[in-house]
């Protein structure tokens, strides 16, 4: 069952980046199966459901179908890669590294060499990729040639294309979108639907809401990111080149020089490209000319795009005694697919998860001691003893348990 909303449609398309995140979710409901579904991001950040779909199982074929209804829907917007490859050849394709990095720290456990992934995918320069690369490469060889089977315009910023303008490398666009609707997949398949909908059209009129509260041009998300860079860019000096037509800067600082082309909308350290928001260097450069940095902001980032995409709405659904008399054959139940003994409701947690938690908490633990009968574990005040008992002249003593270092 394939669901794709006219508002969410007619919103994606007028006002949110050209990026979709796909991803699968399993039903907990009599039938079981999964929930396919496709998540875009609006301006402000936040998750924007485009489309979603109850199938048996998260198969090749299935992506497929559901692929197919998708390209129907949304045009020429841009188990799975074999799917999108054959449905959908000319898209860009990414990859969540938080999935490649699960899959690398498998067979590498060693805190500098798991690490890699995350600096290798944030390398907004092709230069910056080979250097970690290649220190890598002289830390762990094996580890090194796996991530040379992956190609880098599916995971590393530096070779992502600039046409989304969205530097995202993990799937969280998507990823929120599950735990939002937890208590709606335990529900039977219509049930299910129905929830996800109403769901989906209270987001959407609460969206709209806020957005009559914006005052300025630029996203409020988007808008608390500018302003931490121009704080950044108070390190930078720029210098004018003379050139009238392209405004060519040359902006030092750091140690570093890179070039700024006011004109094209673009900088060596290829930060502006890929997020549609000035850098540092060329908010330096644009301030230097006296002009506000906002202009200079993609339009995929103002509030006039989060108008266009919350702009269409759901209409509301009568209950099923106001619906009409038809002779159309009821739906019927999917094939059942149960495995044997209890169904389960949790899921199995993952075993890198435990390798994730990097910032333990320290906890403290007290010992107390009464005051009163000399006991511990409890307060003066709680006492039920007789007063004048057998007093130790140990004092309280206070634990801080901290977490144990591996060896």
């Amino acid at each position: 069952m394939y669901i794709c909303l006219d508002a969410c449609k007619k919103g994606f398309k007028a006002g949110c980046r050209p990026l979709i995140g796909l991803d699968g979710c399993f039903l907990k409901s009599y039938y079981e199966g999964q929930l396919l579904s496709a998540v875009g991001e609006d301006a402000n950040k936040q998750f924007y459901v485009i489309a979603y779909a109850v199938v048996d199982s998260e198969t090749e074929k299935n992506w497929k179908w559901f692929l197919t209804l998708l390209q129907e829907d949304l045009g020429d917007h841009g188990g799975l890669v074999p799917a999108l490859k054959e449905i959908m050849p000319g898209s860009h394709h990414r990859l969540c590294v938080q999935y490649v990095w699960k899959n690398f720290i498998k067979q590498w456990k060693d805190k500098e060499t798991r690490g890699i992934v995350w600096e290798c995918a944030r390398c907004t320069t092709v230069p910056q990729f080979e250097k970690v690369m290649l220190r890598l490469k002289t830390l762990n060889e094996p580890a090194s040639k796996y991530l040379d089977n992956i190609h880098p315009s599916c995971w590393v910023k530096a070779y992502y294309s600039h046409w989304p303008k969205c530097d995202n490398i993990t799937n969280n666009m998507a990823e929120v979108w599950n735990p939002k609707i937890v208590n709606y997949r335990s529900k039977p398949i219509m049930t299910l639907c129905e929830e996800l909908r109403c769901y989906i059209m209270r987001r959407m009129a609460a969206h709209k809401r806020i957005l009559q509260t914006f005052r300025g041009k630029i996203a409020p998300a988007q808008q608390k990111r500018l302003d931490q860079l121009k704080v950044a860019s108070n390190s930078w000096t720029p210098t004018w080149t003379g050139n009238l037509v392209q405004h060519l800067y040359e902006v030092s600082g750091k140690g570093q020089r890179v070039r700024v082309n006011l004109t094209q909308q673009s900088c060596s350290c290829n930060v502006w490209q890929l997020t549609g928001l000035p850098c540092e260097h060329a908010i330096a450069a644009i301030a230097h000319k006296n002009e506000p940095v906002e202009n200079q902001v993609h339009q995929w980032l103002t509030v006039d795009a989060l108008h266009a995409t919350y702009e269409h709405i759901l209409n509301p659904v009568n209950s099923q005694q106001y619906w009409p008399a038809c002779d159309a054959p009821k739906p019927l139940p999917p094939r059942l697919k149960r495995l044997i003994g209890c169904p389960k409701k949790h899921r199995k947690k993952d075993p890198t998860e435990e390798l994730m938690k990097t910032n333990k908490k320290i906890t403290k633990t007290y010992t107390v001691q009464c005051s009163k009968c000399g006991e511990t574990g409890h307060y003066p005040k709680t006492c039920k003893g007789p007063a004048g008992g057998s007093k130790s002249k140990t004092k309280p003593v206070n634990v801080l348990s901290r977490p144990i270092k591996d060896s």
